[in-house]
C-alpha cells in the first residue's frame, strides 16, 4: 500500500473556498480627502506626515498573539472581500472594515486573523500575528492602508515599520515611473523636471531582486515521510523539512512546524499487569491519527502488550486493525480503553525503511534526525 493511499485528506476548506468566489472583490476606499499622492512628495516630505513628532517605539512593542489579534473585530465584522492573495502555497484573504469614519483591513487564514490594520487614536496600527512573522503582510498593508489614507500619521515607528515605510514609498515612486506619471506631468508642465529628479533622488530606489517563490505547501502526502523508532516513537514529516532547516531563518519557524504531520509515542508498563499507552500523541488531520494509532498498535502487538486508549484516542481506531475496544474500564485506576486488535499485520517496517534509507543520505551524524524528534515532541505535548 502506497502512503498516499493511506491518508484521505480532508478537504472540507475548498467548500466554503468556492461560496466566497460569489463575491466580487470590492475597490478600496478613497480617504484622501486632500488628495496627497506620495509618489508626487520627496521622502522627507511625506516622513514629515507620516511621522511629524518623529516618534519611535521598540520592535517588541507590537507584538502580538493570534488570540489577542483575534479577540478584536472577529472576521463577520470586515464585511467587505477586497482580494485573495497565496503566499508560498495558502490561500488568503483581505477584508474590509467600514463603520462610519472607522475603516481597518483584516488578513484571514480561514476564520482566523494573521494580520490588521486597524485605527489607534487616530494613527495606523499595522499588525501581524507573531506566527505570521516573515510572510511580507507589513508592506503589503502599509501599501493598502496608505493608499487608502495617505496622510494618516504612523503614531510613531517601529525599526521594522520603519523599514515597511520606506519599501512603500519606493513602492509608489516606482509604480510612478513604470506609469509614465512623471513623463505626463513634466510634459504637461505641471511639474519640473528637477523635482521629478529630487524625488527620484530620495526614494533612493535599489535594484530589484527576482526572489523565486517557494513551495511549501505540506499537504502533499507524497512528500511526506514515515519515522519508526525502536522506542514505540512514529514521526510523520514532509520531506521539505530538510531544506527549511538547512537554511534556517527566523522567518521560517512557521513553515518548519507545518512539516511536522504527526507524532505518536508509546509507552510500556510493566506492573502487576502488562498494559501500553499514549504517551504523546497528535496530527494534522483525522486519516494521520489513524494511521498513528496502527501504528502503535503494530508495535504493542510486537510487544505482546494490550493498547489502552483514552476518550480522544478511540475516535480514530481503524476497523481493519482494530477488532472492538473494550471499555471504558477502571483497570489503570482511571477511565481508558482496552484495544482488541483484530490480528491483521500492520507492516509499518516497510515506511521506516524508506525514511531510514533517505535520512541517512544525508544526516552522517544525526543532527536532523534529533531535530526532527525534537519538533514532533514539541508540536504535540498532551496539555
Amino acid at each position: 500500500m502506497k502512503i498516499e493511499q493511506i491518508f484521505l485528506l480532508n478537504d472540507k476548506n475548498c467548500v466554503s473556498a468556492c461560496l466566497l468566489e460569489r463575491n466580487e472583490p470590492v475597490a478600496l476606499p478613497n480617504r484622501n480627502s486632500r488628495g496627497i499622492n506620495p509618489a508626487l512628495l520627496t521622502f522627507n516630505e511625506y516622513y514629515e506626515i507620516a511621522n511629524k513628532h518623529d516618534e519611535w517605539h521598540d520592535d517588541e512593542s507590537y507584538n502580538v498573539t493570534l488570540e489577542q489579534l483575534n479577540s478584536y473585530l472577529p472576521k463577520t465584522d470586515y464585511q467587505k472581500l477586497y482580494r485573495r492573495v497565496k503566499i508560498n502555497e495558502i490561500m488568503f484573504e483581505i477584508r474590509l472594515h467600514e463603520n462610519g469614519s472607522e475603516w481597518g483591513l483584516g488578513v484571514f487564514n480561514g476564520d482566523t486573523k494573521v494580520a490588521a490594520v486597524q485605527d489607534e487614536w487616530g494613527c495606523l496600527l499595522i499588525l501581524a500575528a507573531t506566527p505570521y512573522r516573515g510572510f511580507g503582510f507589513g508592506p503589503l498593508l502599509v501599501k493598502l492602508a496608505r493608499t487608502i489614507e495617505p496622510d494618516r500619521p504612523s503614531g510613531g515607528f517601529t525599526p521594522g515599520g520603519y523599514k515597511n515605510f520606506i519599501k512603500v514609498y519606493q513602492n509608489m515612486v516606482r509604480e510612478a515611473l513604470s506609469s509614465g506619471l512623471y513623463h505626463r506631468l513634466v510634459t504637461d508642465g505641471k511639474i519640473s523636471l528637477q523635482r521629478v529628479k529630487d524625488i527620484i533622488a530620495s526614494a533612493k530606489l535599489p535594484k530589484q531582486k527576482i526572489i523565486p517563490s517557494r513551495n511549501l505547501n505540506s499537504d502533499d502526502s507524497k512528500s511526506w515521510l514515515v519515522y519508526v523508532g525502536k522506542f514505540g516513537d512514529f514521526v510523520i514529516y514532509d520531506r521539505k523539512l530538510k531544506e527549511l532547516l538547512e537554511n534556517e531563518t527566523d522567518q521560517d519557524a512557521y513553515w518548519i512546524d507545518k512539516m511536522i504531520k504527526g507524532f505518536a509515542y508509546v509507552t510500556l508498563h510493566d506492573e502487576r499487569e502488562s498494559w501500553a499507552m499514549l504517551r504523546q500523541f497528535g496530527g494534522d488531520s483525522p486519516a494521520i491519527k489513524k494511521f498513528l494509532i496502527n501504528c502503535a498498535v503494530q508495535f504493542t502487538n510486537q510487544n505482546d502488550t494490550p493498547l489502552w486508549l483514552e476518550p480522544p484516542e478511540i475516535d480514530f481506531i481503524d476497523k481493519r486493525i482494530i477488532e472492538r475496544i473494550e471499555g471504558p474500564l477502571l483497570t489503570r485506576g482511571f477511565k481508558s480503553y482496552k484495544v482488541i486488535p483484530t490480528g491483521e499485520d500492520f507492516n509499518v517496517t516497510q515506511f521506516g525503511d524508506v525514511e531510514r534509507r533517505w535520512r541517512k543520505s544525508f544526516d552522517r551524524y544525526d543532527e536532523f534526525y534529533h531535530r526532527m524528534l525534537e519538533l514532533a515532541h514539541s508540536k504535540y505535548q498532551y496539555p
